[in-house]
């Protein structure tokens, strides 16, 4: 979506190494995620006590002939289809269902680690489009798959698929427009689709960073009606394939959530989420607050040993929701050619600086006073999910798959040995 190409030059350039560069994304991509791939560590928390079991179950209905867009173990019973962390409609995780009837954490883990990888390769395909450099596509791919909220908060499958759905979504949206091509446009709405799908604040988040780009490259074109011309179709067909694969499931959901008895959260509630200046430290310091080790030595807001020093914070986190280390390379580009040169504001990637200037002013919430007008002009009500009810949904997700009990042994167990299995 570069507004401006790059200047020719008198001498034939050399072709650009994609399957070089490809190669060593996925090499490096394969190394560090072998633990993983190889079983012999697994993506922990909710990615096995909320998604897994849905994973399972998933499996389950579909080689035994039953629906999987109902379930009888939730409640009284309880529509799938409708359920956001259902897996229904994530073509990877539908994938592992429909070839595997009883998926084990390998599966589920490569799904996730696999989403990354397609992320990455996107931005590849981007830095390969404009001609940049072939080692910033390395650096950008593996910070955008191993770095910051994709290292540290993967175990929330959700929003990592969202994340890696948005770089797909932002590479084929800059072809359609560069090229003008419908083709790409389609395939960039039904991508954005499955995106929207995941219902998380990444994926709206996303929708927010990808229509501002859009606007940003046609404004900032040579000659913006004639680029608003040739953006018509390929929008146009992105709308209809967003449509044909995101309306009926979130009008679903939009139906399930007319029945909760849980209030919208308010501004106050909201900003309890707000991620603290201090953690902007994370990105330059790798574990800086001690988030990695034993939780009593996590120093970080909103901890105690932090409140003990600054006062009571009012704040809501884990503490892996504030740590933004993407690695030294990548924030010694940013500090230094990117801030300190300027390369920043250059007209191909200021677009990019100011989304992300603005996701910054989002992610920092009530510390900043730009967070109320991006919250009241969020058009979304979004449910409450107090810790109480991380303690159903556990429950909740243990049954949708029994993990191996009958209905009737499962429905007379002790909500202490559901969570022990």
């Amino acid at each position: 979506m570069s507004p401006m190409p790059s200047p020719p030059s008198a001498v034939p350039a050399a072709p650009w190494p994609l399957a070089s560069v490809v190669g060593m994304v996925v090499l490096a991509w394969i190394a560090l995620s072998w633990p993983w791939l190889s079983g012999v560590v697994t993506i922990p928390w909710d990615a096995k006590a909320h998604f897994q079991p849905q994973l399972q179950f998933l499996a389950e209905a579909w080689h035994s002939g039953r629906s999987p867009f109902w379930t009888p173990y939730v409640f009284a019973g309880s529509p799938q289809i409708a359920d956001p962390q259902s897996l229904i409609f994530s073509p990877p995780f539908a994938l592992i269902a429909a070839l595997e009837p009883v998926p084990g954490f390998r599966l589920g883990d490569g799904a996730v680690l696999g989403t990354l990888l397609a992320g990455a390769l996107a931005f590849v395909v981007i830095f390969r489009d404009r001609d940049w450099h072939p080692a910033g596509a390395v650096v950008a791919a593996l910070a955008f798959a191993f770095g910051a909220a994709a290292a540290w908060r993967i175990q929330h499958i959700g929003q990592v698929l969202s994340l890696g759905y948005f770089a797909i979504t932002l590479a084929l949206i800059a072809r359609a427009l560069e090229r003008g091509s419908v083709a790409y446009g389609f395939a960039a709405g039904i991508v954005a689709g499955f995106m929207v799908l995941g219902r998380d604040q990444v994926a709206l988040l996303g929708v927010y960073v990808l229509a501002g780009l859009v606007i940003a490259a046609i404004a900032m074109a040579r000659q913006p009606w004639q680029a608003l011309r040739t953006a018509l179709l390929p929008l146009l067909a992105g709308g209809v394939g967003a449509v044909l694969v995101a309306t009926v499931p979130i009008l679903l959901t939009a139906v399930l959530a007319e029945g909760s008895n849980r209030p919208a959260i308010d501004l106050v509630g909201a900003g309890k989420g707000s991620l603290h200046p201090a953690a902007l430290l994370t990105g330059l310091f790798a574990n800086l607050f001690g988030a990695a080790g034993p939780l009593e030595n996590f120093w970080g807001a909103p901890s105690p040993a932090f409140e003990a020093r600054f006062g009571p914070q009012d704040l809501y986190l884990a503490r892996n929701m504030s740590q933004l280390y993407l690695g030294l390379i990548p924030m010694g580009l940013i500090l230094t050619i990117g801030i300190v040169r300027g390369a920043l504001l250059r007209r191909e990637i200021v677009a990019l600086s100011v989304a992300a200037l603005l996701v910054l002013i989002f992610a920092l919430g009530r510390f900043t006073p730009g967070f109320r007008l991006l919250f009241e002009g969020n058009p979304v009500p979004l449910l409450v999910y107090d810790p109480k009810t991380e303690t159903i949904l556990r429950a909740n997700d243990a049954a949708a798959s029994h993990f191996g009990f009958t209905r009737e042994e499962f429905a007379g167990l002790p909500a202490e040995r559901i969570f022990a299995s």
